[in-house]
């Protein structure tokens, strides 16, 4: 910005009306997006939590991706809360398997590929 000098007033109604406008686009869109999840919570089933770190992951590179996948499988083995999840009773997914789990008399539903 130089010294002494102002943005006219003009230019500056035209700023605020187009900040306004692109504001509104966005705020429709970020609407039309939070509808279109709640839908598929509703209607397919979609688990906004695993969703939203699936996206997060999605943003990283492979390489970073991988890491943090597998310290996240190594950190819930070395803190116990893998046990804790394990001794949760799951209801099958569809497409799910069922494996017995070694030693616990808990089955462990695992999707089709794996």
């Amino acid at each position: 910005m130089s010294q002494g000098r102002m943005i006219s007033e003009n230019a500056l109604k035209t700023l605020l009306k187009q900040d306004e406008n692109y504001t509104s686009k966005a705020d429709g869109i970020n609407g039309s997006k939070r509808e279109m999840i709640a839908n598929a919570v509703e209607k397919k089933n979609l688990n906004k939590k695993a969703y939203a770190m699936l996206k997060r992951s999605r943003k990283m590179e492979a390489e970073e991706a991988a890491l943090v996948h597998r310290s996240y499988l190594n950190y819930l083995d070395m803190s116990g809360e893998q046990k804790r999840l394990d001794g949760v009773q799951e209801l099958p997914m569809e497409g799910d398997v069922e494996k017995p789990m070694e030693g616990s008399g808990n089955v462990r539903h695992l999707r089709a590929a794996e």
